[in-house]
C-alpha cells in the first residue's frame, strides 16, 4: 500500500526571505481569487472552465505583471489547482462552495516539484531547505529517521512529493510531504472499539472509558482578554496595533498546538491498543449551532434554550482524522468563460466591465459584481 506522510518544521528566514514569502503568498492568493472569480462570473451552460484552461492563462498573466514573474510559476499553478480541487469537492458533496481567500487566513503556497528542492543538515537540531529563487532557508527541529543518512527527510525508499510553506502568527512553517510503499499489515487480534463524541464528555469509548476534554482555551482566556483590551485602545493598523495583534495570534496558536498535541496523544493510545476503531458519523456543526439559528432559518423556543448554549469542545471534529492518522502510523511502524476571456483579461476588467454576448448574439458590456465585504 501507499503511505503518505508530512513533517512540519518551523523556518527561520532572514528579513529579506520573509518579505519574499509574504509577497509570494499574496501573489498566490491573488491568482486564487482571480481564478475563482473567472469560474464564478463567466461560467455558462455548455461552457466549461477547467484547470488546464486556467493554467494556460498564467503565462499571459505573468507576462503583464512584474510582481507575478518574481513568484515561482509552480506556486501559481498550485493556486489554480486549489480552485479546481475546491470545486470538485463541492460538486461531490464533500465541501462548501469555494470562497475567496483572505489575508492572514490563507497565507500559504505549495512547491510541488522536488527537482527544485533540497535539504541540508547543519547540526543536531537545525537544518535548511532549498527553495527556488531564494536559496537555502534555515529550519528548526530537524528529525531524520535514518542516522546514517542525516540529509534524508523520510525513510530510505521515501519519495518527496511537495513542500508547503505557511504563515502562522508571524512565523513561517514548512510542511514536507513524502510517500513510500509499505506492505499490508496482517490482521491483529486486538479488540475493536467504538467512539462516541459529545459535548460534555469529549469522547466515550464502547469499553466504558471516557476521555475528558482538554479545554485549552481556558488556559489562555485571561491573557487573551487582557490582550484584546489593549488592542481595542490602540489606533487601528498602527505599528503598536500590529504588534499587539501579533501577540493575540500567538496566544491562539499556543492553544491550537495544545489541542493538536492532546489529540495526537489520545489517538495514539487508542490506535495502539485496538485493532478496529469505529466512529459515528456526526454533524459537528449542528451539535454546536446556536439556538438563535440564522436569518433564513431562525430558531424556535430560543428563550428556553438560551441558558444552556452548546459550545463545542476544542478539536471535536478532528477526532476522526487523528484516529485514522494514528492507524496509518501504526501500520507504517509494523511494516474557459466569455468566449476567450483569460485570467489576464479578467484582471484588466475587474473594475470595469467584461464583454459578453447577450441572448441576441450582440456583444454587451456588463460590469462585474463587486465582492461583498464582511461586516466587522
Amino acid at each position: 500500500m501507499q503511505l503518505y506522510r508530512a513533517n512540519v518544521y518551523r523556518l527561520e528566514p532572514t528579513p529579506e526571505q520573509a518579505n519574499s514569502f509574504a509577497q509570494w503568498v499574496g501573489a498566490c492568493r491573488y491568482v486564487y481569487n482571480l481564478a475563482l472569480e473567472q469560474r464564478r462570473e463567466f461560467w455558462r451552460p455548455g461552457r466549461s472552465i477547467t484547470y488546464l484552461s486556467q493554467q494556460a492563462d498564467i503565462t499571459a498573466l505573468r507576462a503583464e505583471v512584474d510582481w507575478l514573474r518574481a513568484v515561482p510559476v509552480h506556486a501559481l499553478q498550485m493556486a489554480v489547482r486549489a480552485v479546481d480541487t475546491a470545486y470538485q469537492r463541492f460538486f461531490s458533496g464533500l465541501g462548501e462552495y469555494p470562497k475567496p481567500h483572505r489575508k492572514f487566513r490563507h497565507d500559504s503556497f505549495t512547491l510541488p516539484d522536488p527537482a527544485y528542492l533540497g535539504f541540508r543538515r547543519y547540526h543536531k537540531n537545525h537544518g535548511a531547505i532549498k527553495v527556488p529563487k531564494l536559496g537555502w532557508i534555515k529550519l528548526r527541529g530537524w528529525r531524520s529517521l535514518w542516522p546514517e543518512r542525516p540529509n534524508l527527510i523520510g525513510p530510505r525508499n521515501a519519495r518527496l512529493l511537495s513542500v508547503t510553506i505557511r504563515r502562522k502568527a508571524d512565523h513561517w512553517y514548512a510542511s514536507i510531504a513524502w510517500s513510500e510503499d509499505v506492505a499490508d499489515r496482517a490482521p491483529q487480534n486486538r479488540p475493536p472499539v467504538g467512539i462516541d463524541r459529545g459535548i460534555k464528555v469529549f469522547a466515550a469509548l464502547s469499553n466504558g472509558r471516557k476521555v475528558e476534554p482538554l479545554n485549552a482555551f481556558k488556559r489562555i482566556e485571561d491573557r487573551l482578554a487582557k490582550a484584546q483590551r489593549r488592542l481595542a485602545r490602540k489606533v487601528k493598523f498602527s505599528a503598536n496595533w500590529i504588534k499587539q495583534k501579533a501577540k493575540i495570534s500567538r496566544l491562539h496558536l499556543h492553544a491550537a498546538h495544545a489541542r493538536k498535541d492532546y489529540l495526537h496523544k489520545r489517538s495514539t493510545e487508542i490506535a495502539k491498543s485496538h485493532g478496529v476503531v469505529k466512529i459515528e458519523d456526526l454533524r459537528i456543526k449542528n451539535m454546536s449551532a446556536s439556538a438563535k439559528g440564522t436569518v433564513e432559518n431562525p430558531g424556535t423556543n430560543v428563550a428556553a434554550e438560551r441558558p444552556k448554549p452548546l459550545n463545542p469542545r476544542p478539536g471535536l471534529g478532528d477526532v476522526r482524522y487523528h484516529a485514522r492518522l494514528q492507524a496509518l502510523r501504526a501500520r507504517w511502524r509494523a511494516s474557459q468563460g466569455c468566449g476567450s476571456v483569460h485570467l489576464a483579461d479578467l484582471r484588466r476588467v475587474r473594475r470595469g466591465g467584461c464583454r459578453q454576448p447577450d441572448r441576441s448574439g450582440d456583444v454587451q458590456v456588463r460590469p462585474l459584481r463587486p465582492h461583498r465585504q464582511r461586516r466587522r
